[in-house]
């Protein structure tokens, strides 16, 4: 998640409850919105309505804000 947006959500949305509508723990939403583990479709989804409502947004955030972009670092031998 980018930046600014995970301050969006944190400064909006009680994380809690985040995590309780959309059916994991707090310890796993965390861990998505820090971008150290990659959620189903269907929970990135989920999480960005539930955000969405929670935040009073209409679309602010979409399922994408949820999967992490994957860099792969290439290193020389």
């Amino acid at each position: 998640m980018k930046v600014y947006k995970r301050k969006f959500l944190k400064d909006n949305v009680r994380l809690s409850t985040l995590a309780r509508k959309a059916g994991i723990t707090p310890v796993y939403l965390s861990k998505i919105i820090n971008n150290h583990t990659v959620p189903s479709d269907e929970l990135a989804e989920t999480l960005a309505k539930q955000a969405n409502l929670l935040s009073f947004q209409t679309d602010y955030f979409t399922a994408t804000d949820f999967i992490p972009k994957i860099t792969i670092k290439v290193t020389e031998q």
